[in-house]
């Protein structure tokens, strides 16, 4: 089942748990704009795979919690 919606750019298939949304936030806080989306991506504590990293991203700006 592929959920298109206002929030997400993209298709998705899978949707991030909030631990996972919550440790990339803090990972981008902590790059201060300094580190690329793939840098901050490669550097996460714990690893996510690509599409829901993005997602998340997606969900952060969307919510006025990051500016990408």
């Amino acid at each position: 089942m592929q959920v298109q919606s206002q929030i997400f750019k993209r298709e998705t298939t899978r949707f991030p748990r909030l631990d996972t949304v919550l440790m990339i936030e803090t990972a981008v806080q902590k790059a201060k704009g300094d580190l690329t989306v793939r840098q901050v991506w490669q550097q996460l504590p714990k690893k996510a795979m690509w599409r829901t990293y993005l997602t998340a991203l997606d969900y952060l700006a969307y919510s006025g919690k990051i500016h990408i």
